[in-house]
């Protein structure tokens, strides 16, 4: 049961009908509330008492009230909309969408929904951004990877076989840069990383719509556990949007049995990087060495955490691959902070980056290839990422060890 702070609820609501008539019983009022045409505005706990586990209230020493206003719902009383997708917060993405697609936002249309939801996600996804979470497979940063996926696939749904929801970014960063100037100022930052995810997500969405089809197809009810982790892991669809579309089919999803392969796969790259790390703790990092370009190694760490470059050198021994890049984000181990991980992939091909040596004055960085490695002859296009939530915890540690051992000193002297 719940416990903890309670009390009496107030809901205030907005009629939105033109004639306002009086509503006569609680069943019309419920239908009138799900159809829009009348929005709870406002939202008011008098909080006043403490319920225990057994359900037993008793009186908080201080009442106080706990008051939850939807500020985008009161735009849009203010400004006579019906919904808040007709205020000018949203206006402008989805009129962006509309050009975009090439036919303007209809309320009434069928595919208002994916209208709606490229103009909700594209705002969701420039603030997270603006904020500093990155896209990535865990954490905060997969939160935002789903917010993308889910947007990209109505753009799909749209018929758009190209990268769309950086445009609508674009849009927010326009009509909102002037209240919030991070945006502005990290413009290019945002876009660049929206399309490179849409870039991703396009190469493989296609193929996996197709083999959700062939899946739901069959009439059986459930996408197993086992299908919707290969829908996740070779074509990038996250659980949850996996579960909203088999939802829209009238499907289940055995999440029980995606968990279950989630967690092997998680077994089976967790010895893969303890194996490749014992393999390269043992072995000579400086041999081995195929030189492909004579040009010196650049570090941009300190600036971009993700960079499109090109490999060096490289090396291969014992399923262990080391790469030298001509501008590498990979911070080397050095006064006391450790060296970054992180990922450099290509088409057809990712290495895992475990670890990382100084090798002929230049950063190597070492791991296990996902893929079919090639045999590289000349100067090869790669993307290299650090893993950010690595970074930054790195980072910050560091950081708040100084910090310590300086406050120690001056409060314990030096010994």
């Amino acid at each position: 049961a719940d416990t903890g702070p309670c009390g009496p609820c107030s809901e205030l609501h907005y009629d939105l009908r033109k004639d306002r008539t009086s509503v006569p019983n609680t069943e019309e009022f419920v239908e009138l509330n799900d159809s829009g045409e009348i929005s709870e505005l406002w939202n008011l706990v008098f909080m006043q008492y403490n319920r225990a586990e057994d359900g037993k209230l008793t009186a908080l020493p201080a009442a106080s009230v706990d008051t939850g206003l939807g500020l985008e719902r009161l735009a849009s009383v203010l400004q006579g909309a019906s919904s808040v997708y007709h205020t000018d917060l949203f206006r402008p993405m989805l009129d962006r969408v509309g050009e975009l697609v090439g036919k303007s936002y209809d309320s009434a249309s069928e595919d208002a929904v994916s209208y709606r939801v490229l103009a909700d996600h594209s705002r969701a996804v420039a603030f997270l951004l603006s904020d500093g979470v990155f896209p990535a497979n865990e954490g905060r940063g997969y939160v935002l990877r789903r917010i993308l996926r889910r947007a990209m696939r109505h753009a799909w749904l749209l018929g758009r076989r190209e990268p769309t929801l950086t445009g609508v970014v674009a849009a927010v960063v326009d009509s909102m840069g002037d209240t919030f100037p991070d945006l502005i100022h990290r413009r290019e930052d945002l876009l660049k990383t929206t399309r490179v995810e849409e870039e991703r997500f396009l190469s493989t969405i296609e193929g996996g719509m197709k083999r959700f089809d062939e899946l739901a197809s069959e009439g059986r009810g459930t996408i197993d556990g086992d299908e919707a982790f290969r829908l996740y892991d070779t074509f990038g669809f996250p659980i949850d949007l996996t579960e909203i579309m088999a939802e829209e089919r009238g499907y289940d999803v055995d999440k029980v049995g995606f968990e279950e392969e989630l967690a092997k796969q998680r077994a089976r790259s967790r010895a893969d990087r303890e194996e490749a790390g014992a393999i390269f703790r043992a072995g000579d990092v400086t041999d081995g060495w195929t030189r492909i370009a004579g040009e010196e190694q650049t570090f941009v760490g300190y600036d971009r955490l993700c960079v499109e470059t090109e490999v060096l050198a490289h090396r291969v021994k014992h399923d262990v691959v080391g790469l030298i890049l001509r501008e590498s984000p990979f911070y080397l181990e050095s006064g006391g902070q450790v060296s970054d991980v992180g990922v450099i992939s290509a088409d057809g091909w990712k290495l895992v980056v475990t670890d990382a040596a100084d090798v002929m004055g230049q950063t190597a960085v070492f791991g296990s290839v996902k893929g079919v490695f090639p045999d590289l002859v000349e100067e090869f296009p790669v993307e290299a990422r650090v893993t950010e939530d690595v970074r930054r915890d790195t980072v910050r540690n560091h950081t708040a060890t100084h910090l310590l051992h300086s406050a120690l000193r001056e409060v314990l002297g030096d010994h």
